[in-house]
């Protein structure tokens, strides 16, 4: 007589959030590739056109508009992480001075800040934001006469500032950088921020099915080496898979100069260059990840956020991009100058 064997209660959880997490990142996958593709379509129809806005949205409409909003929604998540803790940071001046800095690079791109190139570049504009941002900062500290938690209310402002605001700014200078074509520009971000995520996917799915030692328990309990290593190595063939996908089969002209902007290596070809740009990409992720979870840990709070069911706040999806975008960056200005 052949027994049957019931799955557990614990296993039938499992499976249903495996489902469920799998389903919201499908819908969320479809949704950030419509939002990109709108984005450089729209840059694509403006291209030669004259005038102030026509010059704005050839370098993003879509994509910064929206992402903006996301990346306020992480700042008033950090936010809440300081409250939970007793610190009250200035929070209308820390949206205000997100905002400003994460946008600069597209008006700065578009020529609204300036026609010289430092100007358009970003660079010197962005130096003068921050300034901007510390020195408001220091305003707010002394109109609210906070004399008792100054230091700590003061650095918590800052700290959320920077964490959402300049760091974010780099995926926004890949996207709008004045030397890539502005559909291309579009296009790469995606891609930078697909190679990231995948990490996400594959540390995931190695952990649950093969993860036994622990990463670093006294941060992420639930993270384990080898996911780690699955993720490394996902990220890696996924940016692979990804180039070839676009040199074989796509014809969009955006994408097109994206690939020729990714083969432009002098020592390596494009596919080892692109790996090795995934587990790069991969590691940063991962790390920005671990930095949330200390975040979240001294909060004493399990997820940033409930806006996105199974995955918990923006702040939870916005860990390993905040980290990787600087990184990606600076591979893309110094190691391959593309931008």
């Amino acid at each position: 007589m052949v027994r049957c064997r019931y799955p557990s209660e614990k296993e039938v959880l499992t499976a249903q959030v495996l489902i469920q997490r799998v389903s919201y990142g499908a819908l969320a996958l479809t949704l950030l590739i419509t939002l990109f593709a709108v984005d450089a379509e729209v840059g694509n129809r403006l291209t030669g056109i004259d005038g102030m806005l026509a010059s704005l949205f050839q370098r993003g409409s879509v994509v910064p508009l929206l992402t903006a909003l996301v990346f306020l929604q992480g700042a008033r998540e950090l936010n809440n992480f300081y409250v939970l803790r007793g610190v009250k940071p200035y929070a209308g001046c820390a949206y205000v001075m997100v905002l400003a800095v994460f946008l600069t690079p597209w008006l700065s791109a578009a020529g609204w800040l300036g026609d010289g190139v430092a100007q358009v570049e970003g660079a010197q504009t962005m130096l003068l934001v921050m300034l901007i941002a510390m020195g408001s900062v220091w305003v707010t500290a002394v109109i609210k006469k906070d004399t008792a938690d100054c230091l700590r209310n003061s650095s918590a402002t800052l700290q959320i500032i920077f964490y959402l605001g300049f760091l974010s700014s780099f995926g926004l200078q890949i996207r709008c950088g004045r030397d890539i074509p502005s559909a291309a520009g579009a296009w790469l971000m995606l891609y930078i921020l697909l190679i990231t995520k995948a990490s996400d996917i594959g540390a995931f799915f190695a952990g649950s099915l093969l993860g036994k030692h622990k990463l670093w328990p006294g941060v992420s309990p639930g993270k384990t080496i080898e996911g780690a290593i699955g993720g490394i190595l996902f990220s890696a063939g996924v940016a692979s898979l990804l180039l070839y996908v676009c040199q074989t089969y796509l014809l969009d002209n955006g994408i097109r100069t994206m690939v020729r902007f990714l083969s432009q290596t002098s020592h390596l070809s494009p596919m080892i260059a692109v790996g090795l740009l995934g587990v790069v990409l991969a590691i940063a992720g991962q790390m920005g990840d671990l930095v949330e979870s200390c975040f979240k840990r001294d909060a004493n709070v399990k997820d940033s956020g409930q806006l996105i069911p199974r995955f918990g706040g923006i702040l939870d999806l916005l860990d390993s991009p905040l980290a990787a975008m600087p990184v990606a960056w600076i591979i893309l200005t110094v190691v391959w100058p593309m931008l």
